[in-house]
């Protein structure tokens, strides 16, 4: 077990020599800590790129589910990491793996409010109109006012563009991002025009 720790703290701080020291030591890389955390989900809680490099170099799984089913992609996005997520993506994580809530990486990302960690996941086909199991979409775990409209400009394209959708065209870079613009400046403009009503 005192391997495994040793293992963990090394991929949450990101030292390559040490992890590469453990790993020759004979430490499992995917064994769990106490909350069933392999050494990939801390490095990627973390955004330690090239820990994350290099542990699935040396055999970390990234499919393994610590607690609640949470992915090491799941604790990237959670933490607004969009190139360590990205990276995952790029590596074999499963971007629309879903925990035991049924929230997917959006959700997570969501929550960060990194703006282009939400536009990356958009492109990788990250479903915008999936409700996890208490009924939440992820627009609805959003606090950043750009990144719920842009998650409600996606779920909106999907649901209604059926052309684009069959085809599975991705819109244009920035397109989400401009739709959540206008969005956001027609909450803006109507809030003015309320205020002013009021005051008359």
């Amino acid at each position: 077990m005192g391997d495994e720790v040793d293992l963990h703290s090394a991929a949450r701080a990101g030292d390559v020599d040490a992890l590469g020291k453990c790993i020759a030591a004979g430490a499992d890389v995917n064994g769990p800590d106490r909350h069933k955390r392999t050494a990939l989900h801390l490095a990627a809680y973390a955004g330690q790129l090239d820990a994350i490099r290099f542990l699935i170099a040396s055999g970390a799984k990234t499919a393994v589910e610590a607690m609640d089913g949470i992915a090491p992609l799941h604790f990237a996005c959670q933490k607004g990491h969009w190139e360590v997520a990205r990276e995952l993506i790029n590596l074999g994580a499963n971007q629309k793996a879903l925990n035991y809530k049924g929230e997917n990486a959006l959700h997570f990302a969501a929550l960060s409010g990194n703006q282009k960690l939400v536009e990356m996941l958009l492109r990788k086909q990250v479903n915008p109109c999936h409700r996890s199991k208490r009924g939440k979409l992820p627009s609805e775990c959003a606090k950043d006012e750009v990144v719920r409209a842009i998650l409600e400009a996606a779920a909106a394209a999907k649901a209604g563009d059926k052309a684009r959708r069959s085809s599975m065209m991705p819109l244009p870079p920035g397109a989400l991002a401009r739709r959540a613009s206008m969005a956001v400046g027609k909450r803006a403009a109507g809030a003015d025009l309320n205020g002013r009503a009021a005051k008359r």
